[in-house]
């Protein structure tokens, strides 16, 4: 026992140098984390050459001995750890991401087709062109009913999961080769390039469809291939759309996490659904003569990024942090019904603008008829 009293002060200290020595390497990305850490050391280095205090000669290890249980060297240590985890959490940390947009979706009560409302709002669901190919596969899925007075559970569900597809499609379409690619925005479109060929965590389509299991859309195989790369050692989770067991509502969420590094998710949520085609039947006659046989639902779509604190000044850290933000503000761009609708109303205006500046040819008695006077 006397002997654990002995060295237990001795370990302890060379146990907090130690994990102080960690936290430094892990997070050297940080400047302000490395510059503190070294000012807090030169200072108790200082310290220590300076003080009154001097070991008796001996052996190296008596030396070694007198330091660790001093009360000014121990004190220093405390010191330059305090330092070190205030720079990490203060001043190194990662901002979370996290916002929160609608959705909406439109169909037919009778046979659940797809109902195209503009071509603004059709553009990020491809037109529907996946429902239209899983009528193909499942054509069960699309039966005529007879009473369209209520809402059916089944479609709702249906759309809820081509939602999920289509988020799922969009993050394929941008990241099928690389989790960091080269995304050249040039306004109104964005292009994106293959970029650098880096270590990525790649899911198959086949991978995919069996993470999607339980989603019928995981069946479609045509059209740009549900390939996804993420960050290396990554992993992916997808929870279909469906009702916690205690009630509430109608909830699926896609899941990447890196352990000890973020953990970044996408959870959609049905609101409750409305008949008709809503915003859209004011630019379309169609729409609003058939308002009574359609049903437009809304999701909330909420996506949150969290990075771990203790890891905020690793190297890696903001190359996660941007590919995470990006990620987010794509997918907030292409399905934020909100956005969605302003650019309709724009198109609209300007279509009208348009068609009332359209250039009529001079009458002949006009003076642009008669050309330049001498």
């Amino acid at each position: 026992m006397k002997f654990l009293k002995r060295v237990a002060p001795v370990f302890a200290i060379i146990f907090t140098i130690a994990f102080m020595f960690c936290l430094v390497v892990l997070n050297r990305g940080s400047e302000k984390v490395v510059t503190t850490f070294l000012t807090a050391v030169a200072a108790f280095v200082l310290a220590v050459m300076y003080s009154r205090d001097r070991p008796p000669n001996g052996a190296f290890r008596q030396k070694v001995v007198f330091w660790f249980r001093n009360e000014k060297a121990v004190t220093g240590l405390i010191v330059v750890l305090l330092a070190l985890v205030l720079a990490i959490f203060v001043f190194g940390q990662q901002p979370a991401i996290k916002t929160t947009f609608p959705a909406m979706l439109c169909y037919q009560l009778r046979d659940r087709s797809y109902v195209q409302l503009s071509s603004v709002h059709d553009s990020p669901y491809e037109f529907g062109f996946y429902v239209e190919q899983l009528k193909k596969v499942r054509p069960d899925l699309f039966q005529e009913v007879n009473n369209i007075s209520d809402f059916d559970e089944s479609g709702l569900l249906l759309y809820h999961q081509f939602l999920q597809r289509e988020i799922l499609q969009s993050l394929a379409f941008a990241y099928q080769g690389s989790w960091t690619p080269e995304i050249l925005d040039l306004g109104t479109i964005q292009i994106t390039r293959p970029g650098e060929h880096i270590a990525s965590k790649i899911y198959s389509p086949d991978e995919m469809a069996q993470l999607m299991q339980g989603n019928p859309f995981s069946v479609v195989k045509v059209g740009i291939p549900l390939r996804l790369a993420l960050p290396p050692g990554s992993r992916l989770r997808i929870s279909g759309p469906s009702r916690p067991k205690k009630g509430g509502s109608e909830v699926g969420e896609i899941i990447v996490e890196k352990p000890f590094f973020f953990a970044f998710s996408i959870k959609t949520e049905r609101i409750v659904p409305e008949r008709g085609a809503q915003f859209y039947r004011m630019f379309s006659s169609s729409l609003y003569q058939r308002h009574y046989e359609l049903a437009s639902v809304t999701f909330a779509v909420t996506i949150k990024c969290t990075f771990t604190k203790w890891l905020a000044g690793n190297p890696d850290m903001a190359k996660y942090h941007e590919w995470a933000d990006h990620l987010t503000q794509s997918l907030q761009e292409k399905f934020d019904e909100r956005g969605i609708e302003k650019k309709t109303t724009e198109s609209y205006i300007l279509q009208k603008l348009l068609s009332l500046q359209a250039i009529e040819p001079p009458s002949p008695h006009s003076p642009e008829s008669k050309g330049p006077s001498n």
